[in-house]
């Protein structure tokens, strides 16, 4: 019974850690890197903003703050930096998918010898991007939800 287990996990990891599904994965997540921060900013942190604030008063605002708690100084750098975003919305929007393809151009280009460095590095790859997109989402968006439940 462990020959058989072993064989299949054994092919599983050999399927994962291909040089082909290692590009794919990565294409994916940054698409997904891409699109999620896209909407944490345009869509959750613009509903919590007014767009009339300017975003130099809000870093400003951040100095000005001595017994704020690090929560609320936390809310206000994600405010401040969505106000910014918001300011410059064409100018980010077009930067994010010149990173995008960038990134699509530059996954390609790599040669397939690069990811055949064995199992662990490969899934370490794939594991670690939607690591890297669950913590930016919850970077920008936990002080909002912490500060409406405190």
């Amino acid at each position: 019974m462990s020959n058989i287990a072993t064989y299949v996990v054994g092919n599983f990891f050999d399927k994962i850690s291909s040089p082909k599904n290692i590009k794919t994965g990565l294409i994916t997540s940054l698409t997904v890197v891409v699109i999620s921060q896209l909407l944490i900013f345009y869509v959750f942190v613009a509903a919590r903003v007014n767009p009339a604030d300017s975003y130099i008063e809000a870093f400003k605002g951040l100095f000005n703050c001595p017994d704020c708690g690090v929560i609320v100084l936390w809310e206000m750098i994600i405010t401040a930096i969505g106000l910014l975003l918001l300011n410059f919305k064409v100018y980010i929007f077009i930067l994010s998918f010149l990173i995008l393809f960038g990134g699509i151009i530059l996954i390609r280009v790599i040669p397939d010898e690069w990811y055949e460095v064995g199992d662990i590095p490969a899934l370490m790859l794939l594991i670690g991007a939607p690591a890297v997109i669950i913590g930016m989402a919850g970077v920008e968006i936990l002080p909002y939800i912490i500060g409406n439940y405190s």
